[in-house]
């Protein structure tokens, strides 16, 4: 056994070992979607063309305050 294996809990810093979603001052949380291997090549496509990340992209389309994301609607 290493030195390693015995510990249960992470280090001193603050939050190190405690249980997810427990830390505080928690600036964002993670959010999963499931698509297609078509959809997943579309996004990708138009968060390159755009130069933005997967998340910016996501963001910006579904949070700028339209009813819906890219006109498809409800």
């Amino acid at each position: 056994m290493t030195i390693y294996q015995n510990f249960t809990q992470g280090g001193t810093r603050q939050g190190a070992g405690a249980p997810e979603g427990s830390r505080p001052g928690t600036a964002t949380e993670k959010a999963e979607i499931r698509l297609t291997t078509h959809e997943k090549q579309v996004l990708r496509r138009r968060v390159t063309a755009r130069g933005m990340s997967i998340s910016e992209f996501i963001k910006v389309q579904c949070l700028s305050g339209k009813e819906d994301c890219d006109g498809l609607g409800a």
